[in-house]
Order: structure tokens, then sequence, then C-alpha cells
């Protein structure tokens, strides 16, 4: 059975910091989008080490740094790259931008 892709406008190209997050909330998720040059990325916004929002993190690289206690995600992944081992990641979304209109898909 194929899944339904149910898109929900966020927010505008335009409002995106350079570097840091916009926080938004979709169906009860609380997101964060970044922009880095042409891309845009979702994610959910809650750091893995102790729920601290990500939305004034920086982005370098496409590398997302938690702005409370370092630790890195990829953030065309959601993988953590912080350390050697193995650690939970940040769940991603599909993102589509149209004009300056950001969508996300959370289903």
């Amino acid at each position: 059975m194929a899944r339904i892709v149910t898109w929900h406008p966020v927010c505008r190209r335009s409002d995106l910091p350079a570097n840091r997050g916009w926080p938004v909330t979709v169906d009860g998720r609380r997101l964060v989008i970044f922009g880095e040059g042409s891309d845009v990325y979702a994610v959910d916004n809650a750091c893995r080490h102790l729920g601290a929002p990500l939305d004034d993190g920086f982005v370098e690289n496409g590398c997302l740094t938690c702005p409370w206690h370092g630790w890195m995600y990829d953030l065309r992944t959601g993988d953590h790259v912080t350390f050697m081992t193995r650690r939970p990641g940040l769940q991603t979304y599909k993102v589509l931008v149209e004009g300056d209109q950001i969508v996300v898909d959370v289903d």
C-alpha cells in the first residue's frame, strides 16, 4: 500500500536566518527548519542528549551543532556524528521548496 504524503506549509525561505534554525510546530511535533546555501532541512527540534532545543544551533557544511552541549548531527541523514560510538540521531523530514514557501511531510 502506498503511503499518502501530506505536505504542511511551515515558513518562507526568506524567514530562515543564516546558519541558524526556524522553529515550527506541525501536527503537535516540534521541528526546526534549517537552510544552508540552496539546501533546506527539517529535523526534530530536540537534541538527543538532554532534549535541548536545536533552533539556535549552528550549521556548517551540512552539520548542525547543538548550542547547549555541542552534540553534532548530519542534517541530511539525522545521524549523530559527535562521538565514535553510535548514538541515536534526529528524525528527518522530507522538505519541498515551492518558490519562497517551505513545506514539510511529517506523516
